[in-house]
Formats: structure tokens, sequence, C-alpha cells
């Protein structure tokens, strides 16, 4: 539906960034994102309504992240993004453009949504499990922040 990368080669994906990053001794920086107010959508107008705004995120996704960004269907309304070579602060501006674009390209009248994210950075002694962990985090963060934010 979404020609993004599912949950199981994303996260492949990622492992085999790690293993770049330590070994070039390249930041990589990861994004989480989720879509504020999207359980409500599928409640009121129905799943293929959802999936309509999952396919139109998934466009702005595409028109906002670089080629080299690897992009991925993390869960239903989740996504994750993967940024080689890409320090914090670049990810951040990022990832902000794509939460702007959101709520430039899906506001409907009758409908609210807005995307949520936690950006963070590959550390020394990360594993894939610490560095999504830590971005869930970060997610979380931003959702109890009031939403339609990013955290970092």
């Amino acid at each position: 539906m979404t020609d993004l990368f599912n949950h199981k080669h994303i996260c492949r994906r990622l492992e085999e960034e790690i293993r770049r990053a330590n070994r070039y001794k390249t930041p990589l920086s990861v994004g989480i994102f989720d879509m504020d107010g999207f359980k409500n959508i599928n409640d009121t107008f129905g799943h293929q309504e959802g999936d309509r705004i999952i396919i139109k995120a998934t466009e702005t996704m595409k028109q906002t992240f670089r080629e080299t960004d690897l992009l991925g269907r993390y869960g239903g309304d989740e996504f994750l993004v993967i940024f080689p070579e890409t320090p914090l602060g670049n990810a951040v501006k990022a990832a902000e453009r794509f939460r702007e674009k959101i709520l430039q390209n899906i506001a409907e009248k009758d409908k609210t949504i807005s995307i949520s994210g936690g950006i963070t950075f590959l550390q020394k002694e990360d594993t894939l499990q610490s560095l999504i962990h830590r971005a869930d985090m970060l997610l979380y963060d931003a959702k109890n922040a009031g939403k339609n934010k990013i955290a970092w």
C-alpha cells in the first residue's frame, strides 16, 4: 500500500547502517514518527479513509526526505526514518519540515492529522534495540508534550 520498507526490512537496514556508521565513524540519526489522531480517523471515517491518509503521509515523506534516507512503515501509523551520515541537528530540521508538510498536505476541514516524532543519533554503545528504544521514548515525550511536536 505504501511502497515503503516493512518493519522487518527497515530494521535489517538499520542494523546495516549502524555497522557502517561504526566502521567509518560517520554520524547516523534515526526518527520514529506517529500520526496524531489516526485512531480517531479510522473510528470515525473507516479504515479505507485511514488507508488514504497513510498513503498521503507516505507521499509527503517521499517528497520531504532525501533519496538517501531510508523510509519504513514501523507499525500501523508509525514510520521509521534512517538518516545515514546525518548529524542530529540536520535530522531534526528534516523532521520539522515533515511535520509542517503533514499539516499542509493532510489538513482537511473535517479531519485533523498531525505527526509527532522522536529523533536520536547513534552513540558508541548503541544496538538496534537501544537506538529504537531511545527514539521511541522521545516520541512518547513529544506526544506527552501536546502532540504535533518533534522531540530530540
